[in-house]
């Protein structure tokens, strides 16, 4: 009987044994883990949170501009001198064969001495209003940049899709810290 429980309680000696070095395995697994989603969080951190919302709306104010910028261009009207036989002025200035000029605003051109016409560019906009909606959008987006300590959207893109990358690789380091049977 005394060999009987002697061989049993060997038996659950290498049963334990062996039952420890599995659980320091897991802990060691678990702890580098733990130190591997320690470190996406902190990387996560330090990034500037922009969502793909904030870039949707960064893309949308970056449209606005482009918008506003094609719309005071289409204003500017131009004005090339191919030749003449009589001075040519452009609000006061000569103007010579060759050259162009772009007309942003209402200017006065003179044919020799007893004709003057006035140019008004744009289709109906006034010039000032399209310079303040370029102004106001580009203070817009500047100012969405600012918030988001972003440059420029590419920046702001990169930084969405590096979130959203550490972001799956916490979920990941949960999931086998769960599968693990690991509490926090």
């Amino acid at each position: 009987r005394l060999q009987h429980d002697h061989a049993t309680a060997c038996v659950a000696r290498f049963e334990k044994a062996a039952t420890c070095e599995n659980l320091t395995v897991r802990t060691a697994v678990v702890d580098a883990i733990h130190g591997s989603r320690a470190a996406d969080r902190e990387a996560l951190a330090k990034l500037p949170a922009i969502s793909p919302q904030d870039l949707d709306a960064l893309r949308k104010l970056d449209g606005q501009l482009r918008q506003a910028q094609s719309a005071l261009a289409a204003i500017s009207a131009g004005v090339e001198l191919i030749s003449s036989d009589q001075p040519i002025l452009l609000d006061g200035m000569p103007l010579v064969a060759g050259e162009s000029r772009v007309i942003a605003e209402v200017a006065e051109l003179t044919l020799g001495t007893g004709t003057r016409l006035r140019i008004h560019p744009g289709g109906g906009t006034s010039l000032a209003e399209s310079r303040q909606r370029v102004e106001v959008s580009r203070d817009k987006l500047t100012r969405k940049f600012d918030q988001l300590t972003v440059r420029d959207l590419e920046e702001a893109s990169g930084m969405v899709a590096r979130r959203q990358v550490l972001d799956q690789q916490i979920a990941t380091t949960e999931a086998k810290l769960l599968a693990l049977g690991a509490k926090e």
